[in-house]
């Protein structure tokens, strides 16, 4: 019977020492703006502190699911693994916060930069399924009303080889003049 007492009081008291040394969600966010500064200011990408960002910010989200920033952290987290060439999953991660934030100011966002990864990906019936979304939920939405969301279906509906310049969703996001017109 001591010995079950003395293991329960070791074990409660490693949890409470393990729950005081986790850290908060505080803690868990600035690792994640931490690696996004990092990502503005540096010429090269310090992959250590971009990797750390992207368990912080899947930790914060396990721990703290209910937490009011856990929309802005899934963004983050998103657009982290997309810098670290983890399409799948960024486009995944984009997609989660439309599907588990339906209030949140990221979702038509979300829409546009899954598309953008799912096209370059070649998944065009997904790419396709974010735009539609996107036109049909947020027609005020800056990406639909300058017409570049109607313009990308419109493409996308040419075969591939009558494109002018192949879609690549890296130029996009690098700032592409986007000056090719699908052909006539």
């Amino acid at each position: 019977m001591r010995r079950v007492l003395t293991a329960c009081v070791v074990i409660g008291g490693l949890s409470l020492l393990a729950a005081a040394c986790s850290p908060s969600a505080e803690d868990l966010l600035k690792d994640g703006d931490t690696a996004m500064r990092s990502l503005a200011r540096s010429t090269g990408i310090d992959t250590a502190v971009v990797n750390k960002g992207i368990a912080s910010e899947k930790m914060l989200l396990t721990r703290f699911p209910d937490d009011s920033r856990a929309d802005s952290a899934t963004f983050v987290l998103a657009a982290l693994l997309d810098v670290m060439s983890r399409r799948q999953e960024a486009a995944d991660t984009y997609l989660a916060i439309v599907n588990n934030y339906p209030t949140s100011r990221f979702r038509p966002k979300g829409l546009v930069l899954a598309g953008h990864l799912l096209e370059g990906m070649r998944d065009y019936r997904r790419a396709r399924a974010c735009y539609e979304r996107l036109i049909r939920e947020y027609p005020n939405d800056d990406f639909v009303t300058g017409g570049s969301a109607r313009w990308l279906l419109d493409y996308m509906e040419l075969p591939p080889e009558k494109w002018s310049v192949p879609f690549q969703a890296d130029s996009v996001r690098a700032g592409s003049s986007g000056t090719s017109q699908p052909p006539t």
